[in-house]
């Protein structure tokens, strides 16, 4: 079904500005000064390009790099890695997270008219999936990304209703896509939620749980649970427009602070840094879907467009190129096939005026007789020897036809020589020979 009715959205305004939220935030949980660098073996693509192109490459020569060879680039050129802190580690993975989530949009086909059984319900300028069937290839927290094709993500949600009305009323299919909403699930040392720092030192009171992110919510339970698995679950943070996932340093080591007030927090742990990382992109971008997007989805959106655009016009020109090349080609050969054609007619008719020149000897006139067919196509003159008449040439190959009696072969012209000879000899001038 459509989008519901457009209302006007809460103000933006509303919501805490960063610096109210850095002022409540407390210091050993800000992001300043929390820096690390990330080696090359454990950075993206788009991590890798970036610090080899802010070294001196230019975004031409590395666009069309692997990973594997990004990475040789960046030993080659011995860089340590990128540099992150606070709010920019979490963004730089995000903006990669953003990437993979935009490739696994799911795009449904509808018939005339038909409606898919969803509820969407307006947040900000986006829709949001809110229930769906039991059945079905969206999901509850996906966001409505295009309808016929047409992205809608930095539209105004009332464009996007109308959209909607649109594509369900006309008299042809259309079809609905939704960009899918941030999961993620592992395990993670969980603090107890929103306690304060003097009550507990070191690692005391750290629990380990199992950590699901989905429907814009991060629920945790005591044990692993999907694929037939089942736990007991402990409790949820439900994501909305206040919270705001940090790294922050900890002793010797980083934790992730997922903040919706200043006496509401949840701190996480974990073994691997990158990990921890991970999850606070996540967390980011998750948050960003629920709350009907942020600057830097938008800003994603209109980079992926735009890029989405120049590809699409670069194709074309490919395109293009190959079918320019192609007609060339066939022009050449066209060209070449006519002046072959030509070149073996003007042949055909030279050869045709000038029968002399093929070596043949003129044929007899109409009245001679077959019994005088041998001497006169294969006299001693014309084979070229020098032998006496009566000297008979090298006998023709068999099956060759004389061209001067289309009617008998060299080999009848032979036979009928003798048959006339023998009959001569024995006296028989009067005998009859049968042709």
């Amino acid at each position: 079904m459509p989008p519901t009715t457009p209302n006007t959205p809460a103000s933006r305004d509303s919501r805490p500005s960063p610096a109210d939220e850095e002022a409540d935030t407390p210091p050993g949980e800000r992001g300043d000064g929390v820096a690390y660098v990330v080696p090359p073996s454990d950075l993206t693509r788009g991590e890798l390009r970036r610090i080899v192109t802010r070294d001196g490459a230019t975004a031409d020569e590395t666009a069309l790099l692997s990973r594997d060879e990004l990475l040789a680039l960046a030993k080659a050129r011995r860089l340590r890695g990128l540099e992150v802190s606070g709010a920019g580690a979490v963004e730089a993975r995000a903006r990669d997270f953003l990437a993979i989530f935009s490739r696994l949009d799911r795009t449904v086909a509808l018939p005339p008219g038909a409606e898919l059984g969803l509820h969407l319900e307006q947040v900000g300028e986006w829709a949001i999936v809110r229930a769906t069937p039991e059945v079905g290839a969206v999901r509850v927290g996906d966001v409505l990304a295009a309808v016929n094709g047409h992205p809608v993500l930095l539209e105004e949600y009332a464009e996007t209703f109308r959209r909607c009305v649109a594509a369900r009323t006309s008299r042809v299919p259309y079809t609905l896509t939704f960009r899918r909403a941030p999961f993620h699930r592992g395990w993670l040392w969980k603090r107890p939620r929103g306690r304060s720092e003097g009550r507990f030192s070191g690692l005391t009171g750290w629990k380990k749980r199992f950590f699901v992110l989905r429907r814009g919510e991060l629920a945790y339970f005591d044990g692993e649970v999907g694929d037939g698995k089942k736990a007991k679950r402990r409790g949820a943070f439900e994501l909305d427009e206040r919270c705001a996932a940090t790294i922050a340093r900890a002793g010797d080591g980083l934790e992730l602070v997922l903040r919706k007030a200043p006496h509401d927090r949840l701190r996480l742990k974990s073994a691997d840094p990158g990990d921890l990382r991970n999850w606070a992109a996540l967390l980011t971008v998750a948050v960003a879907h629920a709350t009907g997007g942020n600057a830097l989805l938008r800003d994603y959106e209109r980079e992926r467009l735009e890029v989405a655009r120049r590809e699409e016009a670069r194709r074309e020109e490919r395109r293009l190129a190959t079918v320019a090349r192609r007609e060339q080609f066939r022009r050449a050969a066209s060209d070449r096939a006519l002046a072959e054609s030509r070149s073996s007619k003007d042949s055909l008719a030279e050869l045709g005026s000038s029968p002399a020149r093929l070596g043949s000897p003129a044929p007899p006139p109409p009245d001679t007789p077959p019994s005088s067919c041998y001497s006169a196509a294969y006299s001693p003159s014309s084979v070229g020897l020098s032998s006496p008449a009566s000297t008979l040439p090298e006998s023709p190959r068999p099956g060759d036809r004389s061209p001067t009696s289309p009617l008998m072969t060299a080999d009848e012209c032979v036979d009928l020589h003798e048959r006339l000879l023998a009959t001569e000899i024995s006296g028989g001038g009067g005998a009859v020979v049968d042709l």
